[in-house]
């Protein structure tokens, strides 16, 4: 049986090819591609904040399904791909956990100067006599704007800390420690 042939469609996902190879047939959008293989792809696997220009996805006259393997796909026009019989996936909660992980170190690094001290240290230019006067994290307040899953798993994290939480959003939020308006 013959194998279905996807198109990575840039080198930031590159790895992506290796997995999918045992499935798929594979093709990689910055190596040439023949008329052929044009084609042939059936799907796109995009990182959904990268630009797909329709110019472009016109090659692929057999295309019908655009794969975002993150959770956003701002950089698929939804609608036109519709419009052309093509499907657009996304990946919901797909890193949700690690941006806010992301979020709130750098929120502990820039509250705590970390990255001035290291930079101090590695210049040898710190000196222990010199008392370096950081915020404590129990004086800040965090703003969120708007409470998916991202803001909701930064909200837990920082009120885990102690910190004061507050939020804007289009929708109503439940938790009883994150305080907020919506719209």
């Amino acid at each position: 049986m013959k194998k279905n042939t996807v198109l990575v469609a840039h080198e930031q996902i590159g790895f992506v090819a290796e997995k999918l190879s045992p499935d798929f047939q594979v093709l990689k959008a910055w190596e040439a591609l023949s008329k052929m293989d044009q084609e042939a792809v059936k799907a796109i696997v995009v990182a959904g904040d990268v630009t797909l220009d329709k110019s472009y996805l016109s090659q692929f006259r057999n295309l019908g399904l655009i794969a975002c393997l993150t959770s956003g796909y701002d950089g698929v026009d939804v609608a036109w791909a519709n419009a052309h019989g093509i499907k657009v996936s996304h990946a919901i909660n797909v890193n949700h956990e690690d941006v806010a992980d992301h979020a709130v170190g750098l929120l502990i690094a820039w509250t705590r100067g970390l990255v001035t001290g290291d930079r101090l240290v590695r210049s040898g230019k710190w000196d222990p006599k010199k008392k370096v006067v950081t915020r404590s994290l129990s004086e800040i307040w965090v703003g969120i704007v708007g409470m998916g899953a991202i803001g909701k798993a930064i909200a837990s994290r920082c009120a885990g800390l102690g910190l004061a939480v507050f939020w804007w959003g289009p929708r109503e939020n439940t938790a009883s420690n994150i305080h907020g308006c919506e719209t």
